[in-house]
């Protein structure tokens, strides 16, 4: 029975840190979202092009606020995404996965499987042919047995 709950407490602590590296890696990449370039025309006007377009800059913006600790706010990002009609269905996609990520993440005191699985759940059932659909169905998996906790 001590083993189990060892190996139970190994698992939860190599998820933080595989976590911790996902975030450290999606802020290092949100650094280069956030630069632009500036342009002079013959007529003295700037002109700035930002490397991504608003609806990234909503997912860059949603992470930054999540690395920051600041859930609701990162949420409701990623949500303003996802409802977006005009946005690209893989974008939005992948805001309902954050969302699940938030949601469920070691991190955030106000850990809720129950929404968690909400957002994984409409990630496999309506955007099943994204990238994203084979990563929220291993996200339901892995929540599973907290669930029941909720």
């Amino acid at each position: 029975m001590t083993t189990l709950g060892n190996n139970s407490k190994i698992y939860e602590i190599i998820k933080f840190l595989c976590l911790a590296v996902m975030f450290s890696i999606s802020a290092t990449i949100s650094g280069c979202a956030s630069s632009s370039v500036s342009t002079s025309t013959d007529e003295g006007n700037s002109t700035s092009t930002s490397f991504f377009g608003k609806d990234e800059g909503l997912l860059v913006k949603a992470r930054e606020q999540r690395m920051a600790g600041n859930y609701d706010e990162a949420i409701r990002f990623f949500e303003q995404l996802a409802n977006n009609p005009s946005a690209d269905s893989e974008l939005k996609a992948e805001a309902l996965l954050e969302i699940g990520h938030t949601y469920s993440s070691l991190m955030n005191q106000q850990r809720n499987f129950a929404k968690a699985e909400e957002y994984y759940l409409q990630v496999v059932e309506n955007y099943p042919d994204t990238q994203w659909q084979k990563e929220a169905q291993k996200s339901l998996d892995s929540i599973e047995p907290n669930l029941k906790k909720d």
